[in-house]
């Protein structure tokens, strides 16, 4: 964590950081802090940032761990131009983070495909 000197003392807070000393508390790692128990169904969100530069994350919400799944980028003829195996995504909620800075200014399609899921979003890349 950064002092209060360090104007960029909270980004890593806003990067994922799990505790905060400075209130004594521990941050929920998901983006709705729903118990594993709560959780009915897969579901993936939308990108985010969108608009993206070097980097956007896909929310998740899974009651069951995924082994191997494909996170793949289209771009807007349907051409792969970046594809990333995720080995092992543990079940509960989290973030899937992309490295984006490869990537031309431009629209894309951002999917997983794995079993019973589908999922689909569109990315929005600027540079």
């Amino acid at each position: 964590m950064g002092s209060a000197s360090n104007p960029n003392a909270w980004a890593e807070y806003r990067n994922g950081e799990i505790s905060d000393p400075i209130i004594n508390a521990i941050i929920a790692t998901s983006p709705l802090g729903l118990p594993l128990n709560d959780i009915k169904e897969t579901t993936f969100g939308a990108c985010q940032p969108n608009p993206a530069t070097n980097y956007t994350r896909i929310p998740y919400s899974i009651k069951q761990a995924l082994k191997n799944a494909v996170v793949t980028v289209l771009d807007m003829q349907g051409k792969l131009v970046h594809k990333k195996v995720f080995e092992s995504i543990g079940a509960g909620q989290g973030m899937l983070y992309l490295n984006t800075e490869h990537l031309q200014a431009g629209f894309y399609i951002v999917q997983i495909n794995q079993a019973d899921i589908s999922y689909r979003s569109k990315l929005n890349i600027i540079k």
